[in-house]
């Protein structure tokens, strides 16, 4: 999944996401790649569980 931020993330560090509109995308994700974007940061994320195992 990739997430924009407006702080950059070390690589590795887990976080947690939670969607207030798409509650299937909630869950804890792993930093796979933080790259700039202008004035903000792409953030690549690998979550834990499938979306099937979060339910």
């Amino acid at each position: 999944m990739l997430v924009l931020s407006y702080r950059p993330l070390p690589v590795g560090a887990l976080v947690r996401i939670r969607d207030t509109n798409l509650f299937f995308l909630s869950g804890c994700g792993c930093v796979l790649h933080c790259n700039r974007w202008g004035f903000a940061y792409l953030i690549g994320l690998k979550f834990d569980s499938a979306i099937a195992a979060r339910f």
